[in-house]
Order: structure tokens, then C-alpha cells, then sequence
């Protein structure tokens, strides 16, 4: 069975700075031609562009998605696991445990469910996105052009990052 957390169609994210437009719009035809992306998983951002909040970001309803999935699923895998790690210990005698078994199945549950709260905190926050936002954003600080691909897969913008490492050296991609 296969869960899929994230509600983002392109979880994955890859780009690249460029001195000018013409090595920017090279760098999109080179992915275009070597790579199966379609043309509006690529944005080109300019130096004094409007909208590239919009542009790093613009799965907004993808991550209320991946913020309500990561949470009840992840909640839930953890109150199930503090409860089975409090009756296993239950079972198997351990004094404290044995002794307060509501007590203990209530603090593990509640360990348990905090835990996968957490990991489903970190999962919406998607700080691998951060490297390349951050990225993104000190190029055009830098009045340069920024080329970056929404990819649908980690493999997909692994390979995209392989092509635009071959037209710049400033190439980031998330982990």
C-alpha cells in the first residue's frame, strides 16, 4: 500500500542562476529538448519580477493538502504505535508499565501521537524547499535570472538538475 503524504503535484524542486535572459531561456530550451517536462513545470524569474513569491511557491492548495494528510495520518500512526509500545511493555511485565496500565497507555498514546504531529510539522514545512527559495532569492538580489523547475518526482529533479549544471555553475535542487 502505497500513502502518498504530500498533496503538491510537484513536490521537487531544481533551478539555476544566470547572468542574462538569453542564458536563462538556453537553459530552458536545453531542458525542454533533453527532458519529458513540460513547458509549465519550468518559470523563469527575472531580476525585478512581481510575482516570484507566487513563482517559489504556487501549490498553496497542495500544501493545505499535505498539511491535513501529514497530520491525521501521522497522528494517528503514532497513537497507534504509543499504544502498542504500552502494551507490549504491559506484557512483558515491565514494573512501571504494569503496574499504571491506563496511566502508561495514556502517556505513550499521548508521547506517540505528539511524535507524529511533529514529523508531520516538519513534512508541511518542507524545509528542503528552503535551499533553493533562499537560492532563488539571492540570485535576483543579485540582478540575476533564475530558471526553476517544478519536477513530479526527487528522480525527475535530479535529472533536471544534471542539465542545468551543464549551462551553470550555480545549479541547487531540494534533498
Amino acid at each position: 500500500m502505497k500513502t502518498k503524504l504530500t498533496g503538491e503535484i510537484y513536490p521537487s524542486r531544481a533551478g539555476a542562476a544566470f547572468e542574462d535572459a538569453a542564458e536563462a531561456q538556453a537553459a530552458v530550451c536545453s531542458l525542454i529538448d533533453n527532458l519529458d517536462i513540460d513547458a509549465d513545470q519550468i518559470s523563469v524569474l527575472a531580476p525585478h519580477d512581481s510575482n516570484v513569491e507566487k513563482k517559489l511557491e504556487p501549490e498553496t492548495k497542495g500544501i493545505w493538502r499535505t498539511l491535513a494528510r501529514t497530520h491525521v495520518f501521522l497522528g494517528l500512526v503514532g497513537l497507534v504505535t504509543g499504544l502498542l509500545v504500552a502494551a507490549i511493555f504491559m506484557l512483558t511485565g515491565v514494573p512501571p508499565f504494569s503496574e499504571n496500565p491506563l496511566y502508561s497507555a495514556f502517556a505513550l498514546a499521548f508521547l506517540g501521537t505528539l511524535a507524529g504531529l511533529f514529523i508531520a510539522g516538519l513534512i508541511t514545512l518542507r524545509p528542503d524547499h528552503d535551499r533553493v527559495v533562499v537560492h532563488a532569492t539571492d540570485a535576483l538580489r543579485r540582478n540575476r535570472w533564475f530558471v526553476l523547475v517544478y519536477a513530479r518526482t526527487h528522480r525527475e529533479a535530479q535529472r533536471v538538475l544534471e542539465v542545468l549544471r551543464r549551462n551553470s555553475h550555480d545549479a541547487v535542487g531540494t534533498v
